[in-house]
């Protein structure tokens, strides 16, 4: 990467950074794997929780994702970004694809939590209804 006079890379901030990355995907990928395993080995006892096992299944998948995405980043943040290294974000093809994979992992990972945070208010409210007619 090149430095410019105004600009310096801080290695020790790359390496916490990297350390941080590092165990949220030690941590995150394997909950999820097991996550993603157990609702789709589940068995739904009507419409409603079916809807809601596959939705959980796809919520696992999408972070799956987002913890692999990671490791490019890592790589990246325990070099000292001189150039010439054979990172991944030096190639551009790479770079374009994994901008796209983090964007849409990331945007449809939100509208998922709003997806199921509509559908459990309407489960509730459905709920209360039935509860006081």
């Amino acid at each position: 990467m090149p430095t410019s006079p105004d600009f310096e890379p801080n290695t020790t901030v790359d390496r916490i950074l990297a350390s941080f990355f590092i165990f949220c995907t030690t941590a995150g990928l394997p909950c999820n794997l097991l996550a993603l395993y157990y609702f789709l080995r589940q068995r739904s006892r009507n419409n409603n929780s079916g809807y809601f096992l596959k939705l959980y299944a796809v919520i696992s998948s999408v972070d799956v994702i987002i913890c692999l995405k990671h490791f490019p980043l890592i790589q990246s943040l325990l070099r000292d970004r001189r150039e010439n290294q054979g990172l991944l974000f030096e190639n551009h093809v790479f770079c374009s694809t994994w901008f796209l994979i983090s964007m849409s992992s990331m945007m449809v990972s939100i509208s998922l939590v709003l997806t199921l945070s509509v559908s459990r208010l309407l489960v509730i409210t459905r709920l209360c209804v039935d509860t006081t007619a």
